[in-house]
């Protein structure tokens, strides 16, 4: 049939060249020596081809609607079967649809034929000048395939497109079943307790969805646009249908977090033992990982690439999943963060570094190893600040005794080997001025006053990680241990010194930067400038020691400190 089609158009197609060849010398609506093509198109309402494409097209959908009435299985057999129909047309009948080919082309639009195509595109969001994969000269902006689209073929590529959707909606609802019926929860419950299983681990079993069930999904969406790749605008839609069926998944992965994530206990990285749910939340962002490097993969095949438009459909949906799997691996990143920030600011707590290792070992075990998504730069600043806060909790350590000396000099490397643990699960090497730092702390701790007072002389360049404000805070600890009558920073400002440190760590550590509580040091304190107010008042507090009998090696020391630029 469409070879008696074809063969029909392009004899259709020659008499109107010649027509269109032949000029009339009469006058005919007011123009002179008009073609005899446009005489037959004002007398008929439209071009020859245009009329005869029309009542091919009319034809041969009543016939195909007229069978699809009357059986339900031919309309199914057309549906599931729409990227095959579209292919029965094109392209054998290219050089009549393609309007770049000499193809039917109109002199009126059709408006209601129009409109459609318009609406249809806007909804899909797939320009009307799409290629098609099999006809790359066809477009649906020509007349041709527009009388073909909204007259035949539409009602098929929405019925297509809505079966495609149902398929991948299906495929993520098995990966969220129904919850069971009550009589079933309590049989679970009492084998559950018969078998000294918690209840939570028997949730935790059934709030995180099977691995396999979430590559089916992926596997739906890959197997709709591979059907989907002979059409862009087809494809297109199915991609939107395809990123409508994941934004179901992540929203029901949203609200099985925020129902897990009701109970404290889950996200408590100072608690005595994980919480079995931990684990499930792990497990649902991990999930989501896996359905962004499944789409991931799609956007880019291997064998044959994606349309344009549904290649940036998918990229966006991925995009999306991204920004979803940030933002919920940040409460726990978060959750521990605080934790461990706020155990070690602990300076006045004996246990400091035992409840900063227990919230470490939480992030490490419970977080970071079963974690698929990878965090190394959240996770490469998060361990540079532990670094970097515990070298300035050591600096203001007081009073500096040689028992204290000695259980900071077993901490540092502690924290050294648990910080570099956590990094090297995802695969980042704790580097930098903060770990320098913390290696220089241990010899430091050591030093002689003399000693000191000569490498802050010198302050050579392997001294350079550590700070100014931290050498400076450690030489007023030095010198407060040894002299009780003298000043420290705190005392001097009115704070306490869990504030101070704060202050020295900078603002995201204090509640508030206004803790210069001593009227008489307003003029040293500027809450816009944290760095230099510290720095003042370590200076304050060190030449007010000068005005004590002190040691000569002290009184270097403070000069040596006070001298450094």
């Amino acid at each position: 049939m469409i070879d008696a089609v074809l063969a029909s158009g392009l004899e259709v197609r020659v008499l109107e060249r010649v027509l269109q060849r032949k000029r009339d010398v009469l006058r005919v609506d007011a123009r002179v020596d008009a073609s005899y093509l446009d005489v037959v198109a004002s007398k008929l309402g439209d071009r020859v081809l245009a009329l005869w494409w029309t009542k091919v097209v009319d034809t041969i959908a009543r016939e195909i609607h007229a069978s699809c009435d009357e059986s339900s299985v031919v309309r199914q057999i057309l549906t599931n079967n729409y990227p095959r129909l579209v292919q029965l047309f094109l392209p054998r009948l290219e050089p009549l649809l393609a309007a770049r080919l000499g193809g039917v082309t109109s002199v009126r639009d059709l408006q209601s034929s129009v409109a459609s195509v318009l609406i249809s595109d806007e909804d899909t969001g797939c320009a009307g000048d799409v290629d098609l994969a099999q006809s790359p000269n066809v477009r649906y902006s020509d007349w041709g395939m527009r009388v073909l689209w909204t007259r035949l073929l539409s009602v098929f590529e929405a019925e297509y497109v809505n079966k495609a959707a149902s398929r991948m909606d299906d495929s993520v609802s098995r990966c969220f079943p129904a919850p069971p019926p009550a009589g079933l929860v309590d049989a679970q419950s009492t084998w559950a307790q018969r078998h000294n299983t918690k209840s939570d681990e028997l949730q935790a079993v059934s709030t995180v969805p099977n691995r396999k069930l979430v590559a089916s999904v992926v596997r739906s969406v890959g197997t709709e646009l591979e059907m989907a790749k002979s059409d862009a605008r087809l494809c297109t839609m199915v991609a939107r249908a395809a990123t409508r069926a994941i934004s179901s998944f992540v929203a029901t992965t949203k609200d099985r977090l925020l129902s897990v994530m009701d109970n404290p206990r889950v996200v408590d990285p100072c608690a005595a033992t994980a919480h079995p749910m931990t684990r499930s939340v792990i497990g649902l962002i991990n999930c989501v990982e896996a359905l962004r490097v499944g789409i991931s993969e799609l956007c880019q095949p291997a064998d044959q690439p994606l349309t344009a438009p549904a290649q940036s459909v998918l990229c966006t949906c991925r995009d999306e999943l991204q920004t979803f799997i940030d933002a919920q691996s940040d409460v726990l990143l978060d959750a521990a963060d605080r934790a461990i920030s706020q155990a070690l600011l602990d300076v006045d707590n004996s246990s400091l570094w035992s409840h900063a290792e227990h919230a470490l070992q939480w992030l490490q075990t419970q977080v970071l190893e079963p974690l698929d998504p990878r965090r190394s730069s959240r996770v490469h600043t998060m361990t540079d600040s532990y670094l970097t806060l515990f070298v300035h909790t050591v600096c203001v350590t007081m009073p500096l005794t040689e028992t204290a000396k000695l259980r900071l000099a077993s901490e540092l490397p502690q924290l050294e080997f648990a910080c570099s643990q956590a990094a090297s699960t995802m695969g980042v090497r704790v580097t930098g001025d903060a770990y320098k730092s913390v290696r220089q702390m241990r010899p430091l701790l050591f030093m002689t006053s003399r000693e000191l007072a000569q490498v802050l002389g010198e302050r050579s360049a392997e001294w350079s990680s550590v700070s100014e404000l931290d050498l400076l805070n450690h030489v007023v600890c030095r010198v407060a241990t040894e002299e009780e009558a003298a000043c420290v920073p705190h005392e001097l400002l009115g704070c306490s010194r869990r504030e101070w440190l704060g202050c020295v760590a900078g603002s995201e550590f204090v509640e508030s930067t206004d803790v210069c509580r001593n009227k008489e040091m307003l003029h040293l304190w500027d809450t816009r400038n944290l760095s230099a107010s510290c720095r003042a008042v370590v200076c304050e507090c060190l030449k007010r020691m000068l005005e004590h009998k002190l040691a000569d090696d002290l009184v270097a020391l403070i000069q040596a400190a006070l001298s450094m630029k």
